[in-house]
């Protein structure tokens, strides 16, 4: 989310052309989201290895925090979940990478939801 609208936009960089990099963004509106953003405990404050699951109804969506997940990139450590035209998420669980489990839900649409480890 290169503009922080709360949409993925894409940059692609390539070493080979002249003009270095190019942004697509993405300016979609109308849809609901829910962004997740955790801290996790020292030394992984990224809390890489946490997976997020999101579940909407019948569907569940799942995010996996993964620091370096690309060759010359990284994954973002954000969350974002596109949620359509749903108002909510009935259930968000996070598996920290300790095994501990935090469920919350119902949780309202449209927000940034931040989640610390140390609290749960």
């Amino acid at each position: 989310d290169f503009d922080n609208d709360v949409d993925t936009d894409v940059f692609v960089w390539s070493s080979e052309s002249y003009t270095g990099g190019r942004l697509f963004r993405n300016d979609t509106v109308g849809s609901n989201f829910l962004k997740v953003l955790l801290a996790g405990l020292p030394p992984n404050t990224a809390a890489s290895g946490a997976r997020v699951h999101a579940t909407i109804g019948e569907q569940t969506q799942m995010r996996e925090v993964m620091i370096t997940s690309n060759f010359i990139s990284q994954a973002p450590v954000e969350h974002l979940f596109g949620l359509g035209v749903a108002s909510q998420v009935d259930a968000l669980t996070i598996e920290w990478p300790n095994g501990k489990i935090s469920e919350f839900g119902p949780v309202s649409s449209n927000q940034v939801l931040f989640v610390n480890e140390a609290d749960q």
